[in-house]
């Protein structure tokens, strides 16, 4: 019973996980047409991403954040390989960490159960370390190579995209468009074709809108892509 009640928890820690990196891939586009069409509308503030539910999350993340476990370096690098993933987001960094933190206490505990309760408890000193410090770096790298997983399936996806991309694109300069007008109508052109693609053209027309240079936005659009086409573009 007591090793049944331990994978029901690793289970439970595990969808937690999962449903947490799923909340953070809600494209920050669409956050921001929400709330520009709320401001339109003037029914008052957009309401709060979906990861506000995460509270607690968010508040060990900032935690953790701002320890020395984890510096600035770090927090830039785990930044870049979310926005690979395609995750966006204010919050996304500070849960991040948190579900990093939450699975390597969690399975460090859920191990010890199952040692406890099947009488393989270490005994020696080493071993009790071990048995401390594997479950706590696997459960810190885990959400690391989910996300690589999911940046490298996202690559493939903005590589298949690019040739159909560079054409339309093409066309519509070729047709008198600026290249923001260009980028803006190809990313909603190919967006039934490749999505991926898509959302990632139209954050960077997005930024185009706002960043005082153009040259930023597509620099920003070559780092999140890390596609040699596109930075070749």
């Amino acid at each position: 019973p007591n090793f049944v009640i331990a994978a029901g928890g690793c289970l439970f820690l595990v969808i937690v996980a999962i449903n947490a990196v799923l909340v953070m891939r809600t494209p920050g586009r669409d956050r921001q047409v929400k709330q520009r069409l709320a401001a339109m509308k003037s029914v008052g503030p957009a309401k709060p991403a979906a990861a506000s539910r995460f509270a607690t999350l968010q508040k060990i993340g900032l935690a953790l954040a701002e320890s020395p476990l984890v510096g600035a370096k770090e927090q830039t690098k785990i930044v870049a390989q979310l926005g690979q993933a395609g995750i966006h987001g204010r919050d996304a960094l500070r849960i991040f960490i948190a579900v990093k933190a939450v699975l390597g206490v969690g399975l460090t505990v859920l191990l010890w159960i199952v040692l406890g309760a099947t009488g393989n408890a270490p005994h020696s000193f080493i071993f009790r370390v071990l048995a401390v410090i594997a479950p706590a770096l696997l459960g810190w790298r885990l959400p690391d190579m989910v996300v690589s997983r999911m940046a490298r399936r996202r690559r493939r996806k903005l590589g298949e995209g690019v040739p159909d991309a560079l054409d339309l694109l093409v066309i519509c300069v070729e047709a008198g468009l600026g290249l923001e007008q260009a980028l803006d109508r190809v990313s909603r052109d190919i967006a039934i074709a490749n999505p991926v693609i898509a959302a990632a053209l139209g954050n960077a027309v997005a930024e185009m809108r706002v960043l005082p240079q153009m040259r930023d936005a597509l620099d920003n659009l070559a780092r999140a892509t890390a596609l040699p086409a596109i930075k070749s573009v």
